[in-house]
């Protein structure tokens, strides 16, 4: 091997990690752009808005004073118990951290359940059986029998035996 070949050689390993020190410095600034964008299109969002990670934004939490985002679609048939436990294990695509909402969240969920993509992802029929169809549970206990809810075809709140089986919507 003559010393030009020797130094290519020598240059060649040195070259590869300084592109790929550039590649990855690439990777990490197209990252961060991409969770700026997000980060904006989550700020500028409108209630009913379907956000990057598949949730939709509800409205405004009045306990939290907080954004309040919403799961796309109901989870069916739980109990209150089973409603509350569900939330542990609950995900949106990779998302976790949401929870039963509470009497004046679910109002919020009520109030705006038309706009955007919250519009006809929510129970509102009137039937017969009306001690599940259409109800909603929140996340407040009336006592150890019974919580209470909403029933969304009317929007009316009251307290309902925590063995029925109805819907609950997972918000965070």
């Amino acid at each position: 091997m003559d010393s030009e070949q020797a130094l290519q050689t020598f240059e060649l390993p040195s070259k590869r990690a300084g592109i790929a020190r550039v590649v990855a410095l690439h990777k990490r600034h197209i990252a961060d752009a991409l969770a700026v964008a997000a980060a904006k299109r989550r700020a500028e969002a409108e209630v009913g808005d379907l956000m990057d990670d598949g949730t939709i934004l509800a409205g405004v939490s009045p306990t939290t004073g907080e954004r309040m985002y919403a799961a796309p679609a109901d989870t069916l048939s739980k109990s209150f118990n089973e409603a509350v436990e569900g939330a542990e294990t609950f995900k949106v695509g990779a998302l976790r951290g949401f929870r039963v909402p509470d009497e004046a969240e679910l109002q919020v969920l009520y109030e705006n359940r038309r706009e955007g993509a919250l519009s006809g992802t929510f129970e509102e029929e009137h039937s017969r059986d009306y001690l599940t169809t259409g109800w909603y549970w929140s996340s407040k206990l009336r006592d150890e029998k019974s919580a209470y809810g909403m029933w969304f075809s009317r929007g009316t709140q009251v307290d309902f035996g925590k063995h029925l089986k109805t819907f609950v919507r997972y918000v965070r």
